[in-house]
């Protein structure tokens, strides 16, 4: 039997690390918005084409944003070479490198979620107030926010950890090209630590699940409702 607790931390991040996080932030809203897009795009087109396919599910989503971003769409640059000839070369979302590409998906995913909220609520399988078709998620009018999944390698060694490398007031974000890197947080992860050692069912603080962050938008510094991965033990 798995029991499954949740931690909260607000993490005080270097000035590098603050932007990378906020450049996270910005890709998730980007690609919501983008997954949206891509849902009221084939809507319009099914009006005159009954058999046009609708991204609907999280998957579906994924798939149709990461076969956009390296098209012509997402992005294009003109080349010149040295005899003056110019040429389009297709770069596609030339910054998707910059960022953990979870971002991107969990971003697709809290999409379809909300439109199979939306669905729900009209068809009578959702209890509960009425549910409106999604929205565009405006930078300004919406607390910065992303999601990265916890993965484990082949090893048994987890993409998120508390406390890596002798470092007990820290949290290790997965790696990309421009890496977040460790960041230490205001709260120390101590507690985790004593709960799994008292408890008598057998713990590791080794975080499972995924790991959702807020931002504080003025100072792109994650806020006090960071929420921490989840630390999960098994008897």
């Amino acid at each position: 039997m798995s029991r499954h607790t949740t931690f909260r931390y607000c993490l005080d991040p270097t000035v590098e690390q603050q932007q990378a996080l906020a450049r996270h932030a910005d890709a998730a809203r980007f690609a919501f918005n983008k997954s949206l897009d891509f849902v009221k795009t084939a809507l319009t087109q099914r009006e005159t084409d009954p058999d046009q396919q609708v991204p609907w599910t999280g998957f579906s989503l994924i798939d149709a944003f990461n076969t956009w971003k390296e098209t012509e769409a997402a992005g294009r640059v003109i080349a010149v070479d040295p005899a003056g000839v110019a040429e389009i070369e297709v770069t596609g979302l030339a910054w998707r490198d910059e960022v953990c590409q979870q971002a991107f998906e969990e971003a697709a995913v809290d999409c379809g979620r909300a439109l199979t909220a939306f669905s729900d609520s009209r068809t009578g399988n959702r209890k509960g107030k009425k549910v409106g078709f999604p929205r565009f998620t405006k930078k300004n009018s919406t607390t910065p926010a992303f999601r990265l999944r916890n993965r484990t390698s082949k090893a048994g060694r987890a993409a998120i950890r508390v406390g890596d490398n002798g470092i007990p007031r820290s949290v290790t974000l997965p790696r990309n090209r421009d890496d977040p890197g460790t960041g230490g947080h205001s709260s120390s992860a101590a507690h985790a630590r004593q709960r799994a050692r008292q408890n008598p069912v057998r713990h590791s603080v080794v975080p499972s699940g995924s790991l959702a962050a807020q931002c504080d938008r003025r100072g792109h510094r994650p806020s006090p409702g960071f929420a921490a991965p989840t630390a999960c033990g098994r008897r």
